[in-house]
């Protein structure tokens, strides 16, 4: 009985090893490219003000309204990846059988909430043609 009492618990740590390392390994991918796009985000944002600039007064403060809620949240992201990454660093996230689904949640909603800044983006001169 001892014996295969050893045997499950080492069978346990193993499979909370594997989890840790499967989610570590998707966090880190995951982390790299979201980098990315909220840089790549923040780009986009400075060549719109540029744009901006060059609109009607009128134009360039309806936009630069808009503009400023999409930095805004593109910010907001950029904490909310921070916050994540440092409860990785911290070891605070609990590896268990559920860690993989958290995970693929919140990539989920971090990518949703990104894709609609960037389609906000790609839309902000659409409704503002002069």
């Amino acid at each position: 009985m001892t014996e295969v009492g050893k045997d499950l618990n080492k069978a346990g740590i193993e499979a909370q090893k594997e989890v840790k390392n499967t989610v570590v390994a998707s966090w880190e991918k995951f982390k790299s490219t979201s980098e990315t796009a909220i840089n790549n985000t923040e780009e986009d944002i400075k060549v719109l003000r540029d744009k901006i600039a060059l609109a009607s007064k009128a134009e360039q403060e309806k936009l630069t309204m808009q503009l400023n809620k999409l930095e805004q949240k593109n910010k907001a992201l950029k904490e909310k990846l921070e916050q994540r990454s440092q409860k990785f660093n911290e070891d605070i996230i609990e590896f268990n059988e559920s860690a993989i689904e958290t995970e693929m949640e919140f990539e989920r909603e971090f990518k949703h909430d990104a894709s609609q800044i960037g389609i906000a983006l790609k839309d902000l001169f659409k409704d503002n043609v002069d």
